[in-house]
């Protein structure tokens, strides 16, 4: 009969780097899940920001387009309280 090899325990000092090198391992996939997860969150308000800007953008073409006719100037100036100089300004109170 042959006799079994005893066995040998695992080295300490190993095994507790092995542990350190899984919690490691594990801190870094939470951190760039997280970062993930940040970058795609900006990524979506940047998207929202930039339709917001072109649609702004489409509107100041829209009145650049109409900068010659005297009719459009004319009623965007009404609209932002100016008249002509003989009319008459009257203010209405509003009921709250």
């Amino acid at each position: 009969m042959s006799e079994r090899p005893a066995r040998r325990r695992p080295n300490p000092v190993l095994v507790t780097l092995a542990a350190v090198g899984c919690l490691h391992l594990l801190y870094i996939a939470f951190v760039e899940a997280d970062r993930a997860v940040v970058q795609r969150r900006e990524v979506t308000r940047l998207e929202r920001e930039v339709a917001a800007l072109t649609a702004e953008i489409e509107a100041l073409e829209e009145i650049a387009a109409h900068a010659d006719d005297d009719g459009f100037r004319e009623l965007l100036a009404r609209k932002q309280g100016f008249i002509h100089p003989d009319e008459v300004r009257v203010v209405t109170q509003s009921s709250p």
